[in-house]
């Protein structure tokens, strides 16, 4: 216990001293790279199944050490004996050593390509193990967009790892390298095999691949569709793409709910309800991403805003108002439509701080949003009674002369009827204070 101790004291040192190894002909680099050799054939970690290895957490033993340091010592001066081990070590019987070796595999790019796509072309048939998975996906994405022949190489990664597996089922982390990997070759490259799998597996079968629809809307919408990409002409171009993407996956899961919704009617059944409020996320993700997306003071918070200029907020608002739209026509199917109160609450948000860029059409949106949410409780809520009368007020301070009379008078009316008819004293009372105003 005392050897296996000091092993791991020694390579944790040289695996931070191997980060200043440059000089294949200095003695640093030298001791460095004999202990790490040395290291790397320590028995310790012992084996640890694929199901007992199911997170990034892990304790360090001398080979985590040894494959950590000696992929530095390759990302500067690599020879045959380094790469070897590295390889022993990516094929390692514990899942935990292969992670740490395939998360900074991309360091052997640079000076060995030939190897570093063996190893990976190797991981791919041979891995099981989610986790490791998950960081051959994620290095893949440090190196597929390095050179062209680098994107085939890519696909034939991830067509080997999903033959041999399921499809990702989440992320560990923070990031989610196989969906942003998969959409990126969508967005980007217009990939045949990325599309092909969206098109002819994803969007086939959307209950099947919900999880995978979800994050995928999630992706590009921060990814592709967040505001800050509208402030330079490539990234409106490749918003715009990634809009009529998201338009897609709405279309396919929304008719899908459709289908659910009036099954679910029909014969209730605990299996159907769950299928449709999970493909219902799909929805979901494109209001809430926008209300993440979108600068707006919360009553609550007492921090600043960011400031976009009215130009800017306009554009955006331009772009992004067919998806809104698109969700609103589906949503006020008196049959088969669909707004949960938790996606109202986060569209009215949204659409309260569009308010300057198109006041009609906004209202109009509102007054859609808040009808085809009553069935579904909405209207009930404390909070939303607030938001309610909040966004009446900014229209009444702001744009009273565009909603004074014709189809934004009625929306203005049909959106305060739904509240004020449940009793609740504020929106009584702006129901009133209309009546002052436009009298």
């Amino acid at each position: 216990e005392v050897i296996d101790s000091l092993w791991l004291k020694l390579t944790d040192c040289l695996a931070i001293l191997s980060r200043v190894a440059e000089n294949r002909e200095d003695s640093i680099f030298t001791f460095c790279r004999q202990v790490l050799l040395e290291g790397a054939e320590q028995p310790i970690p012992d084996f640890y199944s694929n199901e007992q290895f199911d997170s990034s957490a892990y304790s360090p033993y001398p080979r985590h050490e040894a494959a950590s340091g000696l992929l530095r010592l390759a990302f500067h001066q690599p020879d045959a004996e380094i790469l070897d081990a590295i390889e022993r070590l990516a094929n390692d019987r514990v899942p935990s050593v292969r992670m740490v070796t395939v998360m900074e595999l991309a360091m052997v790019y640079d000076k060995a390509p030939d190897r570093f796509w063996r190893i990976i072309d190797n991981r791919a048939i041979h891995e099981r193990n989610r986790v490791v998975q998950e960081h051959l996906y994620f290095t893949l994405t440090r190196v597929a967009a390095v050179e062209v022949e680098n994107e085939v190489k890519t696909t034939r990664v991830m067509a080997k790892l999903l033959e041999n597996t399921p499809l990702p089922p989440g992320k560990q982390g923070l990031s989610d390298p196989f969906v942003d990997l998969l959409m990126w070759l969508v967005l980007e490259r217009s990939n045949p095999w990325a599309l092909g799998i969206i098109n002819d597996r994803f969007f086939k079968d959307p209950v099947q691949y919900t999880n995978i629809l979800t994050r995928a809307v999630n992706e590009v919408m921060r990814n592709y569709i967040a505001l800050k990409h509208f402030e330079i002409p490539e990234g409106r171009e490749r918003a715009k793409l990634a809009i009529l993407w998201v338009s897609k996956a709405i279309t396919i899961a929304s008719n899908r709910v459709k289908e659910l919704y009036i099954s679910l009617k029909n014969h209730p059944d605990e299996e159907i309800e769950k299928q449709l409020r999970d493909l219902y996320e799909v929805i979901d993700a494109v209001i809430t991403r926008l209300y993440y997306e979108i600068p707006h003071k919360s009553d609550l918070s007492e921090g600043r805003v960011r400031a976009i200029s009215s130009e800017l907020h306009r554009d955006f608002y331009n772009e992004v108002k067919p998806l809104m739209k698109q969700i609103v026509d589906f949503a006020q199917n008196p049959e088969s439509g669909i707004m949960f109160a938790s996606t109202a609450h986060y569209f009215v948000q949204v659409l309260r701080s569009f308010l300057s860029c198109n006041p009609k059409e906004v209202l109009h949106l509102a007054a859609g949003v808040i009808k085809s949410s009553e069935r579904f409780g909405y209207n009930l809520d404390s909070i939303a009674v607030r938001d309610i009368v909040q966004f009446v007020e900014i229209i009444l301070a702001d744009h009273r002369d565009k909603v004074r009379d014709g189809e934004a008078l009625e929306d203005l009316l049909n959106l305060l009827d739904i509240f004020a008819k449940t009793g609740w004293t504020d929106a009584l009372k702006l129901v009133w204070r209309l009546d002052e105003v436009f009298r």
